[in-house]
C-alpha cells in the first residue's frame, strides 16, 4: 500500500485499513511499523497507546462523514439516501472490508469503554443523517414509508451492518449490492419535482 502524507497520517491510514479488514484487536503497532519501514518507537511517539490510535481513527471517520455529507445536505432526499448507500457500498468494495460499527460490535466486550463511547457518537452521526433524510423525503412526498422514520432508519442500519458481515462470510461481493437494492425497493419513491432527477 503506497501512502502519501506525513508519518502520523500514514499511521492512521494503515490503522483504518487494518481496522476495517481484520479488526482492531488483530493488528499491532509492529504490523504498522513493518508496513511503513519504521521503528515501533516512531509510532509510540505519535500514539503512546493503541487506544489513542483507535480514538484518532474513529475521529477521522467522524470528520470524513461530516465532510462527505456536506456535499449532500442540500440535495433532495433521494439523492442523499442513495449517496449514503454509495458510501456503505464503498466499504464492501474494498476487499471485503466492513464499516467501523461492525468491527466494534464484533469486538465490543474486549474494547475499552472510551472506544465504545466514541463509536456510539459515530453511529448516531450516521443514524441522525439517515433519519433526517427519511423525514425530509416523507415531508416533500418523495418517500412513502410503511414504518415510522426512526424505525425505518434502524431497520436500514441493521440490514446494512448484517449484510456486510454475511457478504464477507459468503465471499459474495454481489450480496451487499442486492441488499441495498432491496432496501431501496422498500421505500416507495414517487416521481416528484424535488426528487433530484
Amino acid at each position: 500500500m503506497k501512502l502519501a502524507g506525513d508519518t502520523r497520517e500514514k499511521i492512521v491510514t494503515l490503522a483504518r485499513h487494518y481496522f476495517q479488514s481484520v479488526g482492531f484487536q488483530s493488528f499491532s503497532f509492529q504490523n504498522i511499523a513493518d508496513d511503513l519501514g519504521i521503528k515501533k518507537a516512531s509510532i509510540h511517539y505519535h500514539y503512546p497507546s493503541k487506544e489513542e490510535l483507535g480514538l484518532d481513527v474513529l475521529e477521522v471517520y467522524y470528520r470524513d462523514f461530516e465532510e462527505y455529507t456536506k456535499n449532500l445536505i442540500e440535495r433532495p432526499p433521494r439523492v442523499r439516501l442513495f449517496g449514503l448507500f454509495k458510501l456503505y457500498e464503498g466499504y464492501t468494495g474494498e476487499n471485503g472490508k466492513i464499516c467501523p460499527f461492525g468491527v466494534v460490535g464484533t469486538e465490543y466486550h474486549v474494547l475499552s469503554q472510551t472506544i465504545r463511547d466514541k463509536t456510539l457518537v459515530l453511529h448516531n452521526q450516521h443514524r441522525d443523517f439517515l433519519i433526517q433524510t427519511l423525514h425530509d423525503g416523507m415531508k416533500d412526498g418523495s418517500f412513502i414509508l410503511t414504518l415510522n422514520v426512526k424505525d425505518t432508519a434502524d431497520l436500514f442500519m441493521s440490514a446494512i451492518q448484517g449484510s456486510m458481515q454475511i457478504s464477507r462470510i459468503r465471499k459474495d461481493k454481489e450480496y451487499f449490492p442486492k441488499m441495498i437494492k432491496s432496501l431501496k425497493s422498500m421505500i416507495q419513491m414517487k416521481e416528484h419535482k424535488n426528487a433530484g432527477f
